[in-house]
């Protein structure tokens, strides 16, 4: 079965808020937003415009392809070898 990508996207959204220590309440705040709309958007009760998914991208500090990319091509980030002096 595959996922939609409004699916992917609201997870990923979620992701990006935990991940840059924010909440549901300080996105909205910070893009204009009502926090009930918000919510309602990443519920998948509500079909945002392009110009609303643009603004939860900049709130995010990320682009729409990253957050509309399935967590399966996301990419693997590698921990760069010491280096000797």
């Amino acid at each position: 079965m595959q996922t939609s990508p409004m699916t992917i996207f609201n997870e990923n959204v979620r992701k990006a808020i935990t991940a840059n220590g924010k909440t549901i309440t300080g996105l909205a705040d910070e893009i204009g937003m009502p926090r009930e709309a918000l919510s309602k958007i990443l519920n998948g009760r509500v079909d945002p415009t392009s110009s609303t998914l643009n603004r939860i991208a900049e709130g995010l500090e990320t682009t729409l392809w990253e957050l509309f990319r399935p967590e399966n091509e996301q990419p693997k980030h590698r921990k760069k070898a010491a280096q000797v002096a």
